[in-house]
């Protein structure tokens, strides 16, 4: 279909000319979602030998409180979007060995404890300390993720870098 106004336009049609803005925003926002849901499988084994309780209520408001901050952050800036997806990537693979995860975990266990939260260190059974737990977790993996995003993006080949976010983007 050619417009009638200028026979120099390139003719248009209603099946391609989506705008490429929102193709990028789909995969960030899938890739968000990607990272955000391979990260969980070892927060919710540990939530289910370490909290009693109501501390499920407390981990669940925090998991979805996480869960849309990532997404925010990839929508919000394209740039950071992508470090913490390709992060949280690997982060994702140090589940196999948790050493980074326990760290962060016995972080929050300790600062619900010195705040008050938790009366005695380790025991979770209030949902708020299942919720501090949770954030103060899932914040410092996300701090990780960005870390290790930017790691990965310094130390890969420019090639390589155009590869990935090629396939994120």
């Amino acid at each position: 279909m050619v417009d009638g106004s200028n026979p120099y336009d390139a003719p248009r049609s209603n099946l391609n000319d989506r705008p490429r803005g929102r193709a990028r925003f789909e995969r960030r926002l899938l890739g968000a979602a990607a990272v955000f849901l391979l990260n969980l499988p070892l927060a919710i084994v540990v939530t289910l030998h370490q909290s009693g309780g109501d501390a499920w209520l407390g981990v669940l408001m925090g998991l979805v409180g996480l869960g849309i901050l990532g997404v925010l952050i990839c929508l919000i800036s394209e740039r950071v979007g992508l470090t913490m997806i390709l992060g949280g990537f690997g982060i994702a693979l140090f589940q196999v060995v948790p050493i980074l995860h326990g760290i962060a975990g016995f972080i929050a266990l300790w600062l619900t404890f010195a705040v008050g939260i938790s009366p005695q260190p380790g025991q979770v059974t209030t949902w708020s300390a299942g919720l501090c737990i949770c954030l103060v977790t899932g914040l410092l993996l996300m701090k990780l993720a960005f870390s290790l995003g930017v790691l990965l993006l310094v130390l890969t080949p420019p090639r390589w870098r155009g590869l990935a976010t090629q396939m994120i983007r």
